[in-house]
């Protein structure tokens, strides 16, 4: 489980970083927003194919838990374990993106690495309230593209059960606590704000 939350927080960071390349000189805020969440989309799509643990997916184990399948506890540990190594892979794949120069170096942010720190500072201002309801709202799409995927018996049908729920939640302004952990990485490495 440690291991496949690991590499869920790395994909999930794919799909944040391709986003920023996405949205950086796009246009509109629109469209933008649907082209950056279908970019992030990939990061589902990795998550679904590799077969790894994905902590808001893993929220569905809650319905088994008040079924009585599955003892509460266990719902508790597999929760905290899953959201720990996905901060952790979070922030080990922005350091490798980092270090490669993607969006930027240490002296200097290049056109991604505003872009990056722009979405940060907007995610900022967001009241906690709003972004408790919009984190509820963005798991409820990236719960039904889990049980779409899951349900879908070829993997293009699981790709497209990915695609759109998460296009539809970017673009509509949703949170994800697992993406903004990488989002949240990156800006920190890239030292966004000072």
């Amino acid at each position: 489980m440690i291991i496949l939350a690991f590499l869920a927080g790395i994909y999930i960071g794919f799909g944040c970083q391709l986003s920023t390349v996405v949205k950086t000189d796009c246009g509109g805020k629109g469209t933008c927003n649907y082209l950056g969440g279908a970019a992030f989309s990939v990061g589902l799509m990795l998550i679904v194919g590799a077969g790894t643990e994905l902590f808001t997916g893993n929220c569905l184990i809650l319905v088994g838990a008040l079924a009585c399948c599955v003892p509460v506890l266990s719902v508790l540990k597999d929760w905290f374990v899953v959201w720990l190594f996905h901060f952790v892979g979070s922030i080990f794949v922005q350091a490798i993106i980092f270090g490669g120069g993607s969006n930027g170096t240490q002296m200097e942010n290049n056109i991604y690495g505003a872009t990056a720190c722009s979405v940060c500072e907007a995610k900022m201002e967001i009241d906690c309230h709003m972004m408790f309801f919009e984190g509820i709202l963005a798991n409820i799409l990236v719960c039904l593209a889990v049980i779409m995927a899951v349900a879908s018996k070829s993997m293009v049908g699981k790709i497209l059960s990915c695609f759109f729920p998460l296009a539809a939640f970017v673009a509509s302004g949703f949170e994800h606590s697992i993406a903004d952990m990488s989002f949240f990485a990156q800006c920190t490495i890239l030292s966004c704000g000072k």
